[in-house]
């Protein structure tokens, strides 16, 4: 499975389809304790949209898009476990709008 840092420069480049996400401010939480308070959900559909977005032909190819299945896939348990354990926060709903483009883009 794909790692994080192996991923960054994807979710760097993957254009203004996720102009929302300050990137800066995401990676800083990410090294620092508050890490614990970002929805695991929430990391998984930002790289499962990243890697999507970057699995043309020309780019990471089947390879990128099945690494972009598995994001997803690991989004959705996430997002459910989430809703199962009562963790609900802004970076849930984040999630679950990062997560319906992916599933979105997955038909186009």
């Amino acid at each position: 499975m794909p790692t994080i840092n192996s991923s960054q420069s994807s979710v760097q480049n993957a254009g203004n389809v996720l102009f929302f996400i300050n990137l800066d401010y995401v990676m800083k939480r990410l090294y620092s304790e508050e890490r614990l308070h970002i929805q695991p959900a929430f990391i998984y559909a930002v790289l499962a949209l990243a890697k999507l977005l970057r699995s043309s032909k020309l780019e990471t190819g089947p390879a990128g898009l099945s690494h972009a299945l598995e994001f997803v896939h690991q989004a959705h348990i996430a997002y459910k476990d989430a809703i199962d354990f009562h963790w609900l926060d802004a970076t849930l709903a984040g999630a679950a709008f990062v997560s319906s483009l992916s599933d979105a883009l997955q038909y186009l």
